[in-house]
């Protein structure tokens, strides 16, 4: 697997490199920079020769982690709380704000299990 894979494996990549504490960005299941920086962090840190790529060594290594890689979540009190306010776009703007919180419930879901909701790992949330 390599830059521009784009998939379920890539997903599954994603999820155990950041279960890992090696951090792939966003998990989108779109193969990027982020993804190929943790790659090489995780493969040198365990030993193995850094490519930046995951070959089967790799994934051997990361197969230790045997836990589902997608679950449901039920939504908690805490969760649909809020506040949630528009956040302006300029930093002057948002250096005003007394904290930077949440637009949306889905964008705070997003920042929670690091997914982008634009990757359909979220459903709509009205």
């Amino acid at each position: 697997m390599g830059p521009n894979t784009k998939g379920v494996a890539v997903l599954r990549a994603q999820v155990l490199f950041d279960r890992a504490h090696f951090s792939p960005g966003e998990i989108d299941g779109s193969y990027g920079s982020n993804l190929r920086k943790s790659i090489a962090g995780y493969q040198k840190v365990n030993g193995l020769t850094v490519t930046g790529l995951i070959d089967v060594i790799t994934w051997a290594a990361l197969y230790t982690d045997t836990a589902p890689i997608l679950t449901s979540y039920t939504l908690l009190d805490t969760d649909v709380a809020g506040p949630f306010k528009p956040i302006p776009i300029k930093m002057v703007d948002k250096a005003k704000m007394a904290t930077l919180g949440y637009a949306s419930i889905a964008e705070l879901l997003g920042e929670k299990f690091h997914v982008s909701r634009l990757s359909g790992l979220l459903v709509s949330c009205s």
